[in-house]
């Protein structure tokens, strides 16, 4: 199917925790008994961008591809997450980007939504808040898509 979406999620952590590959695999298919894992990528609290499921930049999503980030999405969406996500011991509401995620996360979301953009020009950035019930990234997506001009 065509590539339509880029969902945008948080790992729902506090800002000490790191979160490993072999975390998140222990959530979603083991605890949660999914198939794949929720996410193509991962930006770590220090700005490392790592690969959770490959992927290619053809346009299209492939069986290989698909990830379960958010449900009725999966099939035509690339789902990336950010590290973190947590105020303080406030884990679900709307926060300022800037509270919940380092510099390092957010310039490296720029990039990667950048690079996105230019390769899949009519796909639509947005946050898992805003296809499923959830306050998942815990922030306004479309909001800072805008304020950064992305598109």
């Amino acid at each position: 199917m065509k590539l339509k979406q880029l969902i945008i999620h948080m790992t729902s952590t506090p800002k000490n925790m790191v979160v490993t590959k072999e975390m998140l695999e222990q959530w979603h298919l083991i605890d949660n008994g999914w198939t794949k894992l929720g996410y193509s990528d991962i930006i770590h609290r220090d700005g490392n961008l790592e690969n959770l499921t490959p992927y290619n930049e053809d346009g299209e999503v492939e069986g290989f591809e698909i990830t379960n980030g958010a449900y009725g999405n999966n099939s035509f969406s690339r789902s990336i997450v950010l590290e973190g996500g947590w105020k303080g011991d406030e884990h679900e509401g709307t926060f300022n980007i800037e509270e919940i995620f380092t510099e390092k996360q957010i310039m490296k979301l720029l990039e990667y939504i950048y690079k996105f953009q230019y390769l899949h020009p009519d796909c639509e950035i947005i946050g898992h808040r805003d296809v499923n019930i959830t306050s998942c990234p815990n922030f306004e997506v479309k909001d800072f898509v805008k304020h950064y001009k992305l598109l």
